[in-house]
């Protein structure tokens, strides 16, 4: 098995036992996908510690320095499920920070600490 559908594999695995599906949130009481802050925040620090936030992120800023198949890989298995990651903007603003700012980018890990 090549590293991408290894990784894949693991990020579908870590889905199923961690994110609702689509159709399961939507069913839930209050606004269809909503999250509070409090829940997005939590959800991205487990996404942190299993290794799927900041993908393409270089190391040395707290990301897992994997390649774009990667992070289409995540996203493709993603997709059937609510991820409560809606205040983050991790695969924007970090790095246009980072490319036009200052130089220097927010660690992953930080977003995860947010």
């Amino acid at each position: 098995m090549s590293g991408v559908a290894e990784f894949r594999r693991r990020a579908r695995a870590w889905l199923e036992a961690n994110a609702p599906r689509k159709a399961d949130a939507d069913n839930a009481d209050g606004e269809p996908g909503a999250a509070g802050i409090a829940e997005q925040k939590a959800f991205q620090a487990k996404l942190y510690d299993a290794g799927f936030a900041g993908i393409t992120w270089p190391r040395e800023y707290g990301g897992q320095g994997l390649t774009n198949a990667e992070q289409i890989a995540f996203s493709a298995e993603a997709r059937d499920f609510a991820l409560p990651t809606s205040a983050f903007t991790r695969s924007s603003a970090g790095p246009a920070i980072s490319w036009t700012g200052s130089g220097r980018c927010w660690p992953a890990a930080d977003l995860a600490a947010a």
